[in-house]
């Protein structure tokens, strides 16, 4: 029997031209209630707008101290959420993968051997014998997307990697946000503990004086009572202040995933506050648009609209063409 391969070339390619076409709805992306430039009174400046935007600088431009940086770096490599996040995003990009390859034929081959041992008694020929054999399969299946269900598919993951890369962006500023506040909390702790151990220790010289006069008679014991009061009230606030200093030390070495070394924090506030740089100005829009998680939402937005087409799909057949071919010896 002769086999034309015309029509089949023909099916495949008319199934190519027809598998272009999906069911996703249009996407319209919604118009921003932002207005497109600042007023005067808000750019403060005619370079509003222009020169780097602030998003796209690193976080190491923003921050110059080294010891923030080696912190934040701990923070990045150490930290157990951004570790959950990176995982996410491989995650999706298998998924991705899985659903791309949904696209091509798929193929599969197997193979096996036979043996049968036939004893003398029932052999023919009067002598033990093993009979064998051997096959080999192999065979191709492709589902003709026709109505674009698996195009749809693909388009979903494809959205849905998109946004958890925008997730790890948004938890990677999180992250440096949270650091550098915890450093700078850190640091006016340290400040406001060091006014508090001064101002203990003015006191207890100024009851060690009230005493004095006491004892000489040129003051009252109520200006000692009042004195000691006062004493007691800077006591009390050197431990308040040393308590929040810890937390706030235990906040960050949870955030950096490592013990902080002392080395690498600020002695006063006023040295941390001066090693921040300042951003450019940009546009609403822009800065709306640039937000990780308006962009996360979006892709969102975008991969609920590609399981729109998927599900609309799934209502018509699927049709799937095939073949095999094998030998048995």
């Amino acid at each position: 029997m002769k086999i034309t391969l015309r029509p089949l070339i023909a099916t495949l390619l008319a199934a190519a031209l027809f598998t272009g076409c999906t069911l996703i709805p249009h996407y319209n992306r919604p118009a921003a209630p932002v207005p497109t430039a600042w007023s005067v009174a808000q750019g403060q400046g005619k370079n509003q707008g222009q020169g780097p935007v602030a998003a796209d600088l690193p976080w190491k431009v923003y921050f110059a101290d080294e010891r923030l940086r080696q912190i934040i770096d701990l923070s990045l490599k150490n930290n157990r959420d951004m570790r959950i996040v990176g995982l996410n995003v491989q995650r999706a990009q298998a998924m991705y993968g899985i659903q791309r390859a949904g696209l091509l034929p798929s193929v599969a081959a197997s193979g096996g051997q036979d043996a049968q041992r036939v004893p003398r008694n029932l052999s023919p020929t009067g002598e033990a014998s093993i009979n064998r054999s051997y096959s080999a399969i192999i065979g191709a299946s492709w589902e003709l997307d026709f109505f674009g269900r698996v195009r749809s598919l693909r388009q979903q993951a494809l959205q849905s990697y998109l946004a958890t890369e925008e997730a790890q962006r948004s938890a990677h500023i999180s992250l440096v946000a949270n650091v550098a506040l915890s450093w700078l909390n850190v640091a006016a702790d340290r400040e406001l503990l060091d006014l508090a151990e001064r101002t203990y220790s003015t006191q207890k010289q100024s009851v060690e004086l009230i005493q004095k006069s006491v004892n000489a008679g040129a003051a009252s014991r109520l200006d000692l009572a009042q004195a000691r009061q006062a004493v007691e009230r800077a006591r009390a606030d050197r431990a308040r202040f040393l308590a929040q200093l810890q937390r706030d030390k235990n906040a960050l070495d949870l955030l950096a995933g490592v013990r902080v070394p002392d080395t690498l924090l600020a002695a006063n506030f006023v040295e941390a506050v001066s090693q921040v740089a300042e951003l450019p100005t940009g546009i609403p829009s822009e800065v709306l648009t640039r937000r990780p998680d308006v962009a996360q939402a979006e892709y969102n937005l975008r991969s609920a609209n590609a399981h729109i087409g998927a599900a609309r799909a799934a209502v018509f057949p699927r049709i799937t063409i095939g073949g095999g071919a094998g030998s048995v010896s």
